[in-house]
């Protein structure tokens, strides 16, 4: 038997546990699509996209915030 033949994950739409080289849930009987299985943008990943941003936004916020002060 193949190793990864034992790797089960939940079913996207009944959520019990199923093996990941299924075509059909054995329970809900749903057909499984791979994009069934998107994973969500993992929180560092988030943070890194937002601070990124931000690094090219701050400088400008900076020069507004100092010319509105002297005005």
């Amino acid at each position: 038997m193949d190793e990864d033949s034992d790797y089960t994950l939940p079913c996207p739409h009944c959520k019990k546990e199923i093996f990941d080289d299924v075509e059909q849930c054995p329970y809900c009987h749903q057909y499984l699509l791979s994009s069934d299985f998107k994973k969500p943008l993992p929180k560092w990943a988030i943070v890194l996209v937002a601070l990124t941003i931000l690094s090219f936004l701050l400088p400008t916020i900076v020069a507004v915030i100092r010319s509105l002060s002297s005005q």
